[in-house]
């Protein structure tokens, strides 16, 4: 058994935290002024964290060949706090690992059987072989400027390349068209009359990222109902039925592209900060945004890391790269920044100082946000994790108007 198996859970979390290119040193006192060091988890060139998010299988090597997945296996991993939690995109794949300095390795624990697809079995087989071979790992950014993580064992070339999973669910928002393409052209949707589209879901298998339900939809012009399944990145509908009003002649052109896609046998789902395209085998493709967008929203603080409940109320405003709201002891400011999938906090001012009665609470809120890494939201709620995947804040959209 390999050295770095024996390294207890708690070691291996303080030396994970230890890496150069995920963190900088900590400050003994988060509320000093001038204070600037500070937990970041993300490094200075900007690259992600290893813990704390999903990654998503997007290359494997079998028998010495370099291959791809392809858009309906969704093999994905996460590591948090010395665990794995993944899957080959049909059977669940459990285990630990331990990570020093770029050093890393997997203990899996027996998989189980299940009677998955030939395409599904060899990737599997693939992302097992590479896992049990890993000995180190490297986080870079890609030319299209998406994060990568690569695991590698002996050789120079990758057993294992990863990117961030997908930013969220299909139910978690509904959708409006903002453009749509047909024959390689590309047409802003009316704007009086934009296309929608609602999910939701009625069964989901998280090992096998497969979801299925309820699609209610409208053209801009007439409403669509049906039935729809999601792979991975693959999505299909059973047959819609759609009323038959007629339509003016501003959105009639709209109506003919949203039917087109949505009758294609299957389409390519990709999901992106507030964002949805669907795209046709021919190319044609719908490009929606969210209804409920990160941007230009409140929300209320539920509870902090420690389990701490705020007496009073707390709220966090996301606004043109401002964070904004009311604290426990009083206003508080700063910047952000994200993407959609990670969140960095800076600037962190707040009104308060140790003789309110709820300066704790104050200091955690300030710390919580400085440590966060990733942004989690399932609507209505929305989450920040570190570094280690660990919920440091919990919040909700406020009720009522």
């Amino acid at each position: 058994m390999r050295v770095l198996r024996t390294l207890a859970a708690a070691v291996v979390t303080a030396a994970l935290l230890a890496i150069p290119a995920l963190v900088t040193a900590q400050s003994d006192d988060p509320l000093a002024a001038g204070d600037e060091a500070v937990p970041r988890a993300l490094g200075a060139d900007g690259r992600a964290p290893l813990e704390g998010m999903t990654w998503r299988l997007r290359g494997y090597r079998w028998n010495g060949v370099a291959r791809t997945p392809g858009p309906e296996v969704a093999a994905r991993m996460t590591l948090a706090g010395g665990k794995l939690d993944a899957s080959g995109g049909c059977t669940p794949i459990k285990g630990s690992y331990g990570a020093v300095g770029y050093a890393i390795d997997f203990e899996l624990k027996r998989l189980q059987e299940n009677d998955c697809g030939e395409q599904t079995t060899l990737v599997q087989l693939g992302m097992v072989d590479g896992l049990r071979k890993a000995t180190r790992f490297e986080t870079t950014t890609t030319a299209e400027g998406r994060e990568s993580l690569a695991l590698f064992g002996s050789g120079d070339a990758p057993l294992l390349h990863f990117e961030p999973d997908q930013v969220g669910a299909l139910d978690a928002n509904d959708w409006a068209l903002v453009a749509y393409t047909r024959a390689g052209e590309r047409t802003v949707a009316d704007s009086e009359q934009p296309a929608r589209l609602s999910f939701r879901t009625r069964r989901a298998d998280a090992a096998q990222r497969t979801s299925s339900g309820r699609l209610n939809a409208s053209s801009g012009c007439n409403g669509i109902v049906g039935d729809f399944y999601q792979h991975a990145d693959v999505l299909s509908f059973g047959p819609l039925a759609s009323t038959e009003a007629p339509c003016s002649p501003a959105v009639t052109a709209q109506e003919e592209a949203v039917t087109a896609v949505l009758d294609s046998t299957s389409l390519r789902l990709a999901l992106g900060p507030d964002r949805l395209v669907l795209t046709a085998v021919e190319g044609d493709a719908l490009d929606f945004t969210s209804t409920r967008p990160l941007e230009n929203t409140t929300w209320m603080l539920v509870r902090l890391g420690s389990d701490e409940r705020p007496s009073e109320p707390v709220t966090l405003r996301l606004a043109d790269g401002a964070a904004s709201g009311q604290g426990p002891c009083g206003p508080f400011d700063a910047t952000y920044a994200t993407g959609g999938r990670f969140i960095t906090f800076d600037d962190v001012a707040v009104a308060g100082d140790d003789s309110c009665e709820l300066f704790p609470l104050e200091r955690e809120l300030r710390a919580a946000l400085r440590s966060a890494v990733v942004l989690d939201r399932d609507q209505p709620q929305l989450r920040l994790r570190d570094a280690q995947g660990r919920i440091i804040a919990r919040f909700k959209a406020p009720s009522g108007p």
